[in-house]
């Protein structure tokens, strides 16, 4: 048995559409009126910025070479394997990998899609000398490698205050390597 949706004495305000809103509806439009109107409006967070690697734009951004491509990979590749030491160096010096912020404890193997748990604390774009360096990397979750990137460092140490003199320490260590 079919049923019909009940429908109401609203009429569709859209300009020459004489359908009627279906009861239950919170919306002044006809079902097609209000989906084509859902369409057209754009996503609240339609524009993505790509991550970068060594200052190459992933591969699905489009214009990339295939030289440019292969380039991009091998830098993933060896970041990978970059981190992947690091993460089996701190394990085997701490007994398990833990988040150097919050204290919570980390896969205990460091698997490809886990880069974004790996953070640099002097950016690679204004140290790329140190991109490689283990001391230049900090483990952590990955809301805090999100709020670490996105947000002023005054605003990250407000939400993170144990780990303000650590990294400042870290920063000193770093720049007097140089």
């Amino acid at each position: 048995m079919i049923y019909a949706k009940p429908t109401s004495d609203k009429v569709c305000k859209t300009e020459g559409c004489d359908n009627l809103v279906p009861k239950g509806m919170h919306s002044n439009y006809c079902v097609s009126c209000q989906r084509n109107r859902l369409r057209s409006k754009k996503p609240i967070n339609s524009r993505r910025v790509p991550v970068k690697y060594n200052g190459i734009l992933p591969s699905k951004h489009k214009g990339l070479s295939n030289k440019a491509r292969k380039k991009q990979s091998q830098a993933i590749k060896e970041f990978n394997e970059f981190a992947a030491e690091v993460w089996k160096r701190r394990f085997q010096e701490k007994g398990g990998v833990f988040c150097e912020i919050t204290g919570v404890r980390l896969p205990d193997e460091y698997h490809k899609g886990m880069g974004m748990m790996v953070s640099h604390i002097l950016p690679k774009s204004t140290h790329p000398e140190l991109y490689y360096d283990p001391s230049n990397v900090k483990l952590v979750t990955v809301e805090v490698h999100q709020y670490w990137e996105q947000h002023p460092k005054s605003k990250f140490y407000e939400r993170f205050p144990d780990s303000q003199e650590w990294i400042k320490a870290r920063i000193e260590q770093l720049k007097k390597k140089k």
